[in-house]
């Protein structure tokens, strides 16, 4: 995927999800488990399919040391893969950094 791509969509969107599929449909359990904590939250979310690479692979980092997919952006900024945001979601701190920046999510839910 394009630098210029990834810029473009979050910017345009509040909330965007880099993810192996669709949300109906997602390519590996790291992705299912990010769609799963962002619709708990009954969060709007821009997903972006992402094909598989051994570069970004699924749930790790990737061999640059940056991000792998999943991951996601709130308001143009850099949240984290699945581990990070799923630590975040578990200790409220997900639901917090939303409200914060101004997303409407739903934190009254248990997940785990």
């Amino acid at each position: 995927m394009k630098q210029e791509t990834v810029e473009r969509e979050i910017v345009l969107n509040d909330v965007v999800v880099f993810m192996n599929g669709h949300p109906d449909a997602p390519g590996c359990a790291f992705s299912a488990q990010m769609v799963r904590i962002l619709d708990l939250l009954r969060v709007q979310y821009r997903a972006i399919d992402v094909p598989p690479s051994p570069e970004l692979g699924c749930g790790t980092e990737s061999q640059q040391g940056g991000p792998a997919i999943p991951r996601l952006y709130v308001k143009g900024k850099l949240v984290g893969g699945y581990d990070a945001v799923r630590e975040m979601f578990r200790a409220g701190e997900l639901q917090a950094m939303f409200a914060e920046n101004g997303v409407s999510a739903f934190a009254d839910r248990e997940f785990w």
